[in-house]
């Protein structure tokens, strides 16, 4: 499967330069039982140990409090955060529903829906990321 990246543009932190980026963004689908959250956009993160999602999405499926969850300590560019997480279905563009292991953020600020790392992902399929950008 060949999918385009996503073009975004990004301002610098003054808001006074601005350049067109390209990033690997595939469309997720998660699910917990009865319940469904899907189609959102998520980063492939190759220096990522994890799949980890934003708060507001387990909450879609069903999960009041991402705190129940098995809490691990990730550690990364922006420091040291708990994460807690959950056995799921996850579906990355068209494929099938698969049983993996995501954490979800408490506090949700991670860019699009989250980040698609090595275990659940990365180990499962072959990634060849191709950009004029990378080149």
């Amino acid at each position: 499967m060949k999918l385009p990246y996503l073009e975004v543009l990004e301002k610098s932190p003054e808001g006074k330069t601005e350049r067109r980026i390209k990033y690997p963004i595939l469309s997720v689908t998660l699910r917990l039982g009865t319940e469904e959250i899907g189609d959102f956009p998520v980063l492939i993160d190759t220096g990522s140990t994890s799949c980890v999602f934003n708060a507001f999405i387990a909450k879609g499926l069903g999960i009041e409090k991402v705190e129940k969850g098995k809490k691990k300590q990730i550690i990364g560019i922006g420091g040291e955060e708990n994460v807690h997480f959950f056995e799921v279905l996850m579906k990355v563009e068209d494929g099938q529903f698969s049983p993996c292991e995501v954490g979800f953020s408490p506090k949700s600020n991670l860019p699009y829906g989250g980040v698609l790392g090595y275990f659940a992902f990365l180990d499962r399929f072959t990634v060849r990321l191709e950009n004029e950008f990378l080149r």
